[in-house]
Parts: structure tokens; sequence; C-alpha cells
């Protein structure tokens, strides 16, 4: 995992706001998923907008979910 990666998320959000290593089954109907990098849970569309900026910005692979279903 990348510390500068990490950092960056934790500025935006907030330590509170930000998982590492996450396992998805903890947020999915089906209870199934393996462990995501980085699972960040924002509260405005303004959070949405910068961490996707962000993920482009540093190529990280990202996928938005709702509800987990």
């Amino acid at each position: 995992m990348n510390e500068q990666i990490r950092q960056k998320f934790c500025l935006q959000l907030g330590t509170e706001q930000v998982l590492f290593d996450e396992p998805m089954k903890k947020h999915t109907t089906f209870r199934i998923g393996g462990p995501a990098d980085y699972f960040v849970t924002p509260e405005s569309k303004e959070e949405i907008q910068a961490i996707v900026e962000l993920c482009k910005k540093e190529e990280i692979p990202y996928s938005v979910i709702g509800n987990g279903s």
C-alpha cells in the first residue's frame, strides 16, 4: 500500500472515513468480497468528486458502490 496515497485520502476525508484492506463482505448484500486496498465513505458530492479526481490523477482503479447491492 502506498503511504502517500493513504495520507492524501485521509487529508481529503479525515481518518474516520478511510479504511485500508477493508473486507468488502462487510459492505455487500451477499456478504462476499475480498479486501479493498482503500475503502472511502465520502459524505458529499464535493468529497466524491475530490476522491474520483485523486484516483484518476494517481491512476488508482476505483468502483463506486451504493448500499452494497
